[in-house]
């Protein structure tokens, strides 16, 4: 079988689903294809356990999935957490920072595999509740649960920089990981988080190789990973600072992201 031994790591959001948070059947007939062929895939996304289940409905996943940017690496059949890196506490001093200095900001903070919600701006409505995610909302987010994978800022795109400058500042970054997944969202992470670490984490779980994995990503929350696997991708909807990163460019994730990257693999493997 031409793909044995070779791994398919998508992104989501942006990367396997369009719009309507949907696989598209050119996607999904061609990742059944890599999974006769003897490859195996899963996915690497910002998103909580509950909500990447929602994929599983529409192609299998052979492998634990990689959630919250690379916090936790996770199970979904079996609902087990085999890693996690979680933040310390001195996280609330970036976010009152932010809080202070930056107006408008909604915060969500993922906890247990819950997502508690600050503030609600307009952005987060979009976040929240127009993608059904359920979200439990706190007057002070220091009093959500312990502990934490990821606290996330979100924001309008117009005042993105904003909130990179007041972290770029702050006498705690280079106590934690930071990353924009989304224009609206920036995210506070481990030091160690990231979704390439996690990569290589899974890896050395399973007995696989980097040199076969093949990750496709969209945002600069996938450059890590997409230049640490084998081979890496980014979608072509992806912005062109972000390309450039990438070893190849494949398809829009409106109609045939994943189904280009696995034709350009089959060429590559015979």
């Amino acid at each position: 079988m031409k793909f044995e031994g070779y791994v398919l790591v998508s992104d989501i959001d942006g990367t396997l689903v369009n719009r309507k948070w949907e696989v598209t059947p050119e996607n999904r007939e061609a990742i059944a294809y890599f999974q006769r062929e003897g490859g195996k895939f899963t996915l690497a996304t910002g998103r909580i356990a509950g909500r990447v289940k929602q994929i599983q409905r529409q192609v299998r996943v052979d492998l634990p999935v990689i959630c919250y940017n690379g916090a936790c690496i996770y199970h979904l059949d079996t609902g087990e957490t085999h890693w996690q890196h979680l933040l310390n506490q001195t996280v609330t001093a970036v976010a009152d920072e932010v809080l202070a200095n930056v107006s408008d900001v909604s915060i969500q903070i993922y906890a247990n595999h819950h997502i508690y919600l600050y503030q609600q701006n307009p952005q987060a409505v979009y976040t929240t509740f127009l993608l059904d995610e359920h979200v439990i909302r706190v007057d002070d987010y220091k009093m959500t649960p312990e502990p934490w994978a990821k606290l996330m800022f979100i924001v309008s795109a117009d005042k993105m920089q904003q909130v990179r400058d007041c972290v770029r500042y702050s006498p705690q970054r280079k106590q934690f990981n930071f990353v924009q997944s989304a224009p609206e969202y920036y995210e506070v992470l481990h030091p160690f988080t990231s979704k390439g670490n996690a990569l290589e984490r899974l890896a050395a779980m399973q007995g696989l190789s980097m040199d076969k994995m093949i990750a496709v990503g969209d945002n600069e929350n996938d450059i890590d990973m997409v230049k640490k696997a084998g081979y890496g991708f980014m979608t072509e909807n992806a912005e062109p600072e972000y390309q450039k990163e990438a070893d190849f460019i494949c398809g829009s994730c409106e109609l045939d992201s994943i189904a280009t990257v696995i034709e350009k693999m089959e060429k590559i493997v015979l």
